[in-house]
Formats: structure tokens, C-alpha cells, sequence
């Protein structure tokens, strides 16, 4: 917007064709050539919750059907990952959204049992870090366990309620932040927020 009321004119438009989605890079200087991206979806302006409705959600009731799944969010720094996952105080992102979904689903079958654990931590230089430890434990490490790699030691907080998440996120926030600070911005760091939902059906 700041750049528009400078007059400067965009060089990155949007085209739907079909099921997908074109973006054109069109730079002003003539050094450069134009390119063209075929996407799944691209959104020139959408809010937080229409974005998790129409990417997020179906992959969150995958798993509540027990199916594990994943939301990826990868860009350079300053491109709006943290703003997308987390929001802010105005507008909910991915995981405050996921979480509401997951408990609205928990509502929605009374006669089942649930237990959902949420783990947070941070991979760093090949290290891991619990985000939901202070100071920050470096203990959890991989393992490979029948062919696939899990994380030992890692601190699984049990949560009843959209609070207890939030609860979880701001402490997570908390401790990157302390680290940072102790360490220097750590730009190729990684961070994982996990949940684990376990149901169990007429006692089973």
C-alpha cells in the first residue's frame, strides 16, 4: 500500500485458470524477464479465517478421522508466516483456528472420549529445541522407530480448550523470544506446533 501512494505501479499480477492459479512476475526494468507460477491457490487479499476454511480445515477433520497431517508454512523472513499461524490480536491465525476446530469436533460427538496433547519445539543446527521448557531443553533428540523418525523427550502438554493452547503458544513465543536474545536472531531456525489426538470410542 505504501509503495501505491508513491505511485509506483505493481509488477506481480493473479489469474485463475481452471482449478489453479497464475502468478506473473513482471518487473519495470527491462533486465529482467517475466515469469509466470502455476499454483494449487494464490490470494491477493483474504482474511485469516476464509483462508483456514478453504486450506486448513479439511486437513484438520482428516485428523480427527485419525489421519496424520501437516500444515507447512515456508517463505523468507518478513513474508507473513508468523502472522498466518499465529495472528495477532485482531485476527486468528492457523493454529488458534485449528485448535477451535479440533475441540468443535470434540463437542460434536459426546459419546466418545479425547485426549489432545499439543507439543512445541524448535530444530536449530540439527538440534532440537522444547519451546515448552525454561530455560530452553535441548534433551529431545530423534530416533528412528520402524522406518520412520520420532522425537524422544519431548514435553506433551495435555489441553481441554482453545485457552490452554493459546496458553501453550504465548509461552512458546516467550521462550524463542528469550533465546533470541541470548543467542542473536536465528533466521533458519524451524519451529513445529503439534497436536496428538487420541479417541477412544465406547471405552476403546
Amino acid at each position: 500500500k505504501s509503495e501505491a501512494k508513491q505511485g509506483d505501479q505493481g509488477f506481480i499480477s493473479f489469474q485463475n485458470i481452471g482449478k489453479f492459479s497464475q502468478i506473473s512476475l513482471t518487473p519495470s526494468q527491462n533486465d529482467y524477464q517475466s515469469k509466470e507460477f502455476i499454483l494449487n491457490a494464490a490470494y491477493k487479499e483474504i482474511s485469516p479465517i476464509d483462508f483456514y476454511n478453504r486450506e486448513c480445515r479439511s486437513y484438520v477433520d482428516s485428523l480427527m478421522n485419525g489421519y496424520n497431517t501437516s500444515i507447512f508454512a515456508y517463505g523468507e523472513s518478513g513474508s507473513g508466516k508468523s502472522f498466518n499461524l499465529y495472528g495477532n490480536d485482531n485476527f486468528s491465525g492457523v493454529i488458534p483456528n485449528a485448535a477451535e476446530h479440533i475441540f468443535h469436533h470434540i463437542c460434536q460427538r459426546p459419546k466418545n472420549e479425547f485426549i489432545v496433547r499439543v507439543s512445541y519445539f524448535e530444530v536449530y543446527n540439527e538440534d532440537i529445541n522444547d519451546l515448552l521448557t525454561d530455560p530452553l531443553s535441548t534433551e529431545p533428540s530423534f530416533r528412528n522407530f520402524h522406518q520412520t523418525y520420532e522425537i524422544k523427550d519431548l514435553i506433551e502438554e495435555i489441553v481441554t480448550d482453545v485457552e490452554d493452547v493459546l496458553s501453550l503458544i504465548q509461552r512458546g513465543r516467550e521462550n524463542i523470544r528469550k533465546n533470541n536474545s541470548n543467542f542473536g536472531i536465528r533466521r533458519n531456525s524451524h519451529v513445529i506446533f503439534m497436536f496428538m489426538v487420541d479417541q477412544y470410542e465406547d471405552g476403546v
